[in-house]
């Protein structure tokens, strides 16, 4: 008499299987492979679009304009900012508002 040997199933096919009978399961793991996707192909088309269109024209130089202005304006104090940009209020503004304390300090002095 032979023994009949129960196969094991798949990783595949027991994760169809519950797949199949968890509907919000499968609704789920849906969207995070489509969104998973989607972060790729974005990811790609911007460093293409980075590669078609480099950064044109100068940066400022802060000596040439903000320094110069600081050396015309007499008792001006001047604070750089590493990487805030024209919108330091929005990248740095723990920095920002210690300097409108200081000069609302001085002020009042």
């Amino acid at each position: 008499m032979r023994i009949l040997k129960k196969r094991s199933s798949s990783l595949a096919a027991t994760s169809l299987r519950v797949l199949a009978e968890n509907p919000v399961a499968s609704a789920i793991a849906a969207t995070v492979a489509l969104m998973a996707t989607a972060a790729v192909v974005n990811r790609k088309l911007a460093d293409k679009a980075q590669r078609e269109n480099p950064p044109q024209g100068r940066f400022i130089d802060i000596d040439e304009q903000s320094g110069r202005l600081h050396e015309e304006i007499r008792h001006s104090k001047m604070r750089r900012v590493a990487r805030a940009g024209h919108m330091i209020q929005q990248s740095d503004t723990a920095d920002l508002m210690a300097a409108i304390d200081e000069a609302a300090a001085e002020t009042l002095h």
